[in-house]
């Protein structure tokens, strides 16, 4: 694989790149109301990201080992809404701007109609984590809906 092609860094030593990207939405989870799904995996390549895309609780990235990794969370929708990305929170059903500082890694908010809005982080995190595109619910967006995460 021609790694430069994706943009992900590359050559000797350099073996542990991971990278997944998931695109158009399919809603959210039965159970995990404000935990956004995907339609389409768009790339999965390296093993440190483990994408999982349940019907009952949403999308979950889970990252095999420690290191810096960049995310960012596209969504849109038609009225004030939220968006962001969280860190091993088990509250499903709360929306993200209301759940603890500590589980809210990226957090972003419009109040226009017909937006498009994103929500991104890059910094390390520990093996294990879990991370998930959170919303408050509300985004209807499809075609224009990803998320993006790759171990740097």
């Amino acid at each position: 694989m021609n790694r430069s092609f994706f943009g992900l860094p590359g050559g000797a030593g350099n073996t542990d790149v991971s990278c997944v990207h998931v695109a158009m939405s399919n809603g959210f989870g039965t159970i995990s109301t404000k935990h956004r799904r995907f339609l389409q995996v768009v790339l999965n390549i390296g093993t440190e990201i483990i994408y999982d895309d349940s019907v009952s609780y949403g999308a979950s990235f889970r990252l095999a080992s420690a290191g810096r990794y960049a995310m960012t969370y596209v969504d849109s929708g038609n009225a004030a809404e939220n968006i962001g990305i969280s860190l091993n929170s088990l509250l499903g059903t709360t929306s993200v701007q209301s759940i603890p500082a500590t589980e809210r890694v990226a957090n972003s908010v419009s109040a226009n109609v017909n937006y498009i809005i994103s929500a991104a982080v890059t910094r390390w995190f520990p093996a294990g984590s879990i991370i998930r595109p959170h919303s408050d619910g509300l985004p209807v967006g499809t075609d224009n809906t990803m998320f993006v995460i790759t171990k740097l």
